[in-house]
């Protein structure tokens, strides 16, 4: 950690050697300058975001407006992704199981070229973000979409598996399971469809 943030320290420090202009806005160092290139004078402007010790992106640029305009574009990014850190922050001080019952059920849907679903039932809570879950048994309804493709719906206290401890993600009270498998609260749905193959 300590030798990353000397190779930052280093890069600003060759940076400012280098250009003539230097500027800090949020998390970002914007550098630039007027440089001859085959004997015609273009614009160079640099960035150096967060503690890295690498550019972001270096260009030139044929008038001082284009340079500008990338000045600016880097300063509207950076005040876009203050703006989503703060929505997530508020966000994630909103995410509660507060409104999660025990026996409320959880389905996921996940799948390629098919789609399965597993059914949980929440058996307890933990804290303020967190429940306890255990997979259920489905009901299947037949193929009521045609073949290989049908209907299934939860049996509540047909438990089929171990306990689970899961963190809530969002305010709708989501559940994730890996990258490609999540898992929301199931309502008052009567059945959700699945597909399959032979």
């Amino acid at each position: 950690m300590e030798n990353q943030k000397e190779l930052h320290e280093m890069s600003v420090k060759r940076a400012k050697d280098r250009y003539s202009y230097y500027e800090e806005y949020k998390d970002l160092k914007l550098f630039s300058d007027v440089k001859s290139i085959n004997n015609k004078l273009r614009c160079v402007g640099a960035c150096i975001k967060g503690k890295s010790a690498k550019y972001l992106w270096m260009y030139y640029y044929d008038t001082p407006e284009q340079l500008e305009s990338a000045f600016n574009r880097a300063k509207e990014y950076a005040d876009n992704r203050e703006k989503r850190k703060r929505e997530q922050s508020e966000e994630k001080k909103s995410i509660s199981n507060e409104k999660i019952k025990i026996g409320d059920i959880y389905y996921t849907r996940w799948g390629y070229d098919q789609t399965n679903t597993e059914f949980y039932q929440v058996v307890n809570k933990i804290g303020k973000t967190m429940v306890v879950i255990r997979e259920i048994k489905g009901k299947f309804h037949g193929e009521t979409f045609g073949y290989m493709s049908g209907e299934v719906s939860p049996k509540k206290d047909a438990f089929v598996g171990g306990e689970i401890r899961k963190r809530i993600i969002d305010k709708s009270g989501a559940l994730s399971f890996s990258s490609f498998r999540g898992a929301w609260l199931w309502g008052d749905k009567k059945s959700t469809r699945i597909s399959w193959y032979a």
